[in-house]
């Protein structure tokens, strides 16, 4: 058992939200912060109900509740609103807007993630969240396909942190995606790209970090047709994986080991299940994202005194 003090922490369940384990350890940290967050607004401390709020709003994305996480948000943002501009509102906007466009894409509102990380960069003044933003517009852009773009984001990125005090694991995740974007078109330079980011990644000993270069690299030499080398760097992500203790993480390197496996029945298992997965996923976004128009369009006819579902 935790002691109570620690379990009490604001710290304690930031730390669940932000890596959650299980889905109760959640609900734990949500009744936390919803009940400090009611707390600061009985007092007028607004900026740390803004904080809480962005916190229940992460939660709320984990657990699939994106309506409550818009609404939280919103929430949020209307508060700031009412405050002037300081340097911690600012942070705090920006945030916000990078919050609601990742929630965008989980959504598959790929114009409207990208419409809510530009208002992030129209306003964003600490080169880490540009960063931030830049690098979840390529993301954006790698789920639509348009690869050229995501390089040329990238690459800035990558130009521009190399410069920057501090920001080592940003130039490496740059750098990383950079090669893995380049990998898709063709370009010679990627593999270069891939292991200098895996380099820096050792030097600054970011496992996380660590583990998305081993899986590029892989995935790199499987497109290569270079068995030996792909089950080599898959090994690794899977070595990093139980490292850091990840469930997520050790079962995708443990799916990428057998991907990798010369038995056809195991291949053709392993085709089978990326197919069923691919599709349940596809299937539960188009269902979240039904799901959020119609809870939304059902809450603002309400405010509207009609009966949504009578029309």
């Amino acid at each position: 058992m935790l002691p109570q003090t620690i379990k009490n922490s604001t710290t304690y369940y930031a730390s669940i939200a932000n890596n959650p384990e299980l889905s109760l350890s959640l609900a734990n940290a949500y009744k936390f912060f919803n009940k400090k967050k009611d707390e600061c607004l009985k007092k007028h401390d607004t900026i740390n109900a803004i904080n809480h709020l962005r916190q229940l709003a992460i939660i709320q994305n984990e657990l699939g509740d994106y309506l409550g996480c818009e609404t939280n948000i919103v929430h949020a943002l209307k508060l700031l609103n009412q405050l002037k501009e300081t340097e911690i509102t600012n942070e705090s906007k920006v945030g916000l807007y990078n919050q609601i466009g990742r929630l965008n894409l989980i959504l598959l509102k790929y114009e409207t993630s990208l419409d809510y990380f530009k208002k992030g960069l129209k306003i964003a003044k600490h080169p880490r969240h540009i960063n931030i933003l830049q690098n979840n517009m390529a993301l954006v852009y790698i789920k639509q396909l348009n690869f050229e773009l995501a390089e040329k984001i990238l690459a800035e990125i990558y130009e521009k942190s190399k410069t920057q005090v501090g920001a080592e694991q940003t130039t490496a995740r740059a750098l990383d995606n950079l090669g893995n974007v380049q990998a898709k078109l063709g370009r010679p330079v990627a593999l270069d790209n891939l292991k200098k980011a895996l380099k820096m990644r050792l030097e600054i000993k970011d496992n996380y970090g660590l583990y998305s270069s081993y899986s590029h690299l892989k995935e790199f030499y499987s497109d290569k047709k270079d068995v030996n080398k792909a089950v080599f760097y898959a090994n690794q992500a899977y070595d990093v994986a139980k490292t850091v203790n990840s469930i997520s993480y050790i079962e995708d390197a443990l799916s990428n080991i057998i991907s990798l496996s010369s038995d056809p029945n195991v291949l053709k298992y392993k085709q089978l299940k990326d197919s069923i997965t691919n599709a349940r996923q596809i299937a539960d976004n188009k269902y979240a994202l039904i799901k959020y128009d119609y809870l939304k369009k059902e809450n603002e006819a309400k405010v509207d005194g009609t009966d949504y579902e009578n029309h």
